[in-house]
């Protein structure tokens, strides 16, 4: 199974995780996995296959996408989400749309989750 490591309770990006093409192309590189994830996901959602499992999955590409264009991630704090024992309110700084995207791959991974979506 696919997932973060975790060291001394924080993830940083590999240092080989950048590729050729994702730092000659950045854009071109990330939306191109993008979209491709976003597609291969709703498909599977239109079957009735999209569970945790898949959302933690697809987010988990975006991350990776992400890093191949040479994106550097350090996640930080996790040992306080994992020793966790009674349902708790996560709240996204937004500093982009990405956090949004993201998440799921780093709280799926430890915990049942269930998203609320303010609307507008």
């Amino acid at each position: 199974m696919q997932q973060l490591e975790y060291k001394d309770n924080q993830y940083l990006t590999a240092a080989d995780s950048s590729s050729f093409f994702g730092r000659l192309f950045p854009s071109f590189s990330f939306y191109s996995s993008f979209l491709i994830n976003i597609y291969v996901s709703s498909r599977k959602a239109r079957k009735g296959e999209y569970d945790t499992e898949a959302w933690r999955l697809s987010s988990l590409k975006v991350l990776q996408a992400l890093e191949r264009t040479g994106l550097k991630v350090s996640i930080s704090g996790v040992e306080h989400f994992q020793s966790l024992t009674s349902p708790c309110v996560i709240v996204g700084n937004h500093v982009s749309m990405m956090d949004t995207v993201v998440l799921p791959a780093i709280i799926t991974q430890e915990r049942p989750v269930t998203f609320i979506i303010k609307k507008a």
